[in-house]
């Protein structure tokens, strides 16, 4: 239909809305099959935007991870001979938030995502 609007979906224009209106009028089984080939791109954007993302700003994931027992028990044990062990502990969160603040955030954004793919009414919330 000339000047018509396509049914298909499109990966730059997807937004909550469209998608939810495209979810309420057609079957998933339906739009799964009109946009199969762009679907099975979705991976490979996905890979090319960690990518860029994380080497631009993400700490490395082993740094993020690195836990020292023995040096946080020690360090824990002079704060609290000092009598400062509630300054030490928020020094330490704060360093913590400000260092990796970009892999928390990754993290809550990959967790949304997981949610919203197992369960797509969760954009009606956002």
């Amino acid at each position: 239909i000339e000047g018509g609007q396509s049914s298909r979906l499109s990966l730059s224009a997807l937004a909550p809305a469209q998608l939810l209106q495209q979810l309420a009028t057609r079957p998933v089984t339906e739009i799964v099959q009109d946009n199969a080939r762009m679907l099975l791109e979705v991976p490979r954007y996905m890979v090319r935007a960690y990518t860029s993302v994380a080497q631009r700003y993400l700490q490395p994931w082993n740094k993020f991870a690195r836990i020292h027992p023995a040096r946080v028990v020690e360090r824990l044990r002079s704060a609290s001979q000092r009598g400062e062990i509630q300054i030490h502990l928020q020094q330490n969160v704060l360093a913590n938030a400000r260092a990796f603040c970009p892999n928390y955030v990754f993290i809550f954004m990959a967790t949304m995502f997981l949610f919203i793919c197992t369960n797509p009414v969760l954009l009606a919330a956002l």
